[in-house]
């Protein structure tokens, strides 16, 4: 039994149809996973990154206002009597402040946990400020 020669090209012609066919299907897949790559890259530069500097700062700054707040609460000096406790520079506050919205503008269209931890950080912020100005 010979097989006709057309019948074989039809065969090859069809199975290379076949493998570009399956090519161009693979290349589709793969730009659809380097794209929703590249979506999570960009969500970590806008959200992750300024998060992780923001946080370093903050943590900086917080330490200041420790900091400050020891030395202006001064322990060892509570018995005498011409002794006040004093308030915290107000430009340290304001700092504060501006680092706290910042931080609620980078959170804001983040993942949920991201914006409530932001939301808990300024809660404490909060509610240290508010027992710091019953001490004076």
């Amino acid at each position: 039994m010979k097989t006709a020669p057309s019948t074989i090209r039809q065969r090859i012609l069809i199975s290379v149809i076949a493998v570009v066919v399956l090519s161009v299907l693979g290349s589709i897949y793969s730009l659809v996973q380097v794209t929703l790559f590249q979506r999570g890259l960009d969500h970590i530069n806008q959200v992750a990154i300024p998060l992780a500097r923001l946080a370093l700062q903050l943590k900086n700054d917080s330490e200041i206002y420790v900091r400050e707040w020891d030395r202006r609460l001064n322990i060892s000096l509570w018995n005498q009597p011409q002794w006040r406790p004093q308030r915290v520079p107000r430009w340290l506050e304001d700092v504060l402040d501006h680092e706290l919205a910042r931080l609620q503008e980078v959170t804001q269209n983040a993942e949920q946990p991201w914006h409530e931890w932001s939301l808990e950080v300024r809660r404490g912020y909060e509610r240290i400020r508010q027992e710091s100005e019953k001490l004076l």
